[in-house]
């Protein structure tokens, strides 16, 4: 802040003018500041989450592949007389793939609901801007 100025009826209007245009440029870089610290805190927890998604998901990939042929070669002993082999494929990739996209759907929802803007910042920033809008 601008406390190098003179106080009192006495100070002149350019020096009380240019404190004030000096505490708005600190102001503004403080909230830029705050900004961009936020925003790099939030990128980098998203890339901490998605780089243990991307483990999780090709783990899991590898299972649920030897998982489906487990489950294909069990329902064709199952039903070995009535079910061919090609149709008990058809009936565990369809099951599979209902599952998939019932999970996909949900993410999607939960994807839609999320903020992309850094909270903190928006809310202090509007909170200085505040005096625009409020009547005299």
């Amino acid at each position: 802040m601008a406390t190098h100025l003179p106080a009192g009826p006495d100070a002149p209007v350019g020096e009380l003018l240019r404190g004030i245009i000096e505490d708005a440029q600190t102001l503004v870089s403080q909230q830029l500041t705050l900004f961009k610290t936020e925003l790099k805190s939030d990128l980098t927890r998203t890339r901490e989450v998605a780089t243990s998604l991307a483990l999780a998901a090709g783990v899991g990939m590898v299972g649920a592949f030897l998982l489906g042929f487990m489950l294909v070669h069990l329902l064709f002993e199952l039903t070995a007389p009535r079910l061919s082999l090609w149709a008990c494929y058809g009936i565990v990739a369809a099951a599979l793939l209902a599952i998939s996209g019932l999970v996909a759907f949900a993410q999607y929802r939960r994807l839609q609901s999320q903020s992309i803007l850094p909270e903190k910042s928006v809310q202090a920033l509007e909170e200085n801007l505040e005096w625009k809008t409020k009547p005299r």
